[in-house]
């Protein structure tokens, strides 16, 4: 994440926090960036290896406090959430080119489920990643290079 994806998730940190009460210690908001290389965050993770602001739901399962905090303020998710987050299953290598392709560990998680080899479109749920994150024309050129009306 850059800065500005920090920025961004700070000021939801009180409405996240409801959701995750984890990130508040008492005195203050836990810090949940890990510095990277070249100016670059991520996001920390507990003992599980969950992300901070994953949090269990009644019915199972997990659920995000960004997500969650941007649907309860009027927010497109992808408004509030970290680009590497918006775009899970999906992945983006910054590579030269870039390289979008899924996530490496996407058939780990329950919820995912390999499509049938001779699909040629895409998933609704990758499409709409797709297009909130980089665009409708980008969509559009991507579903045409697949052959896809």
């Amino acid at each position: 994440m850059d800065e500005g994806e920090l920025g961004t998730i700070v000021g939801l940190l009180p409405e996240a926090g409801r959701y995750a009460p984890g990130l508040w210690t008492g005195k203050g908001w836990e810090n949940v960036f890990e510095e990277g290389e070249g100016g670059l965050y991520t996001l920390d993770s507990d003992e599980q290896g969950l992300c901070v602001f994953a949090f269990g739901r009644g019915s199972g399962g997990w659920r995000c406090a960004l997500h969650a905090a941007a649907l309860d303020l009027g927010l497109a998710p992808y408004q509030a959430k970290p680009r590497c987050c918006a775009l899970w299953p999906l992945a983006l290598w910054e590579t030269s080119p870039p390289v979008l392709g899924l996530h490496e560990d996407i058939f780990t998680f329950p919820c995912n489920t390999p499509r049938p080899r001779d699909s040629r479109d895409l998933d609704p749920g990758v499409a709409a990643l797709i297009r909130e994150n980089f665009g409708p024309d980008f969509l559009a050129e991507l579903n045409d290079h697949l052959g896809i009306i």
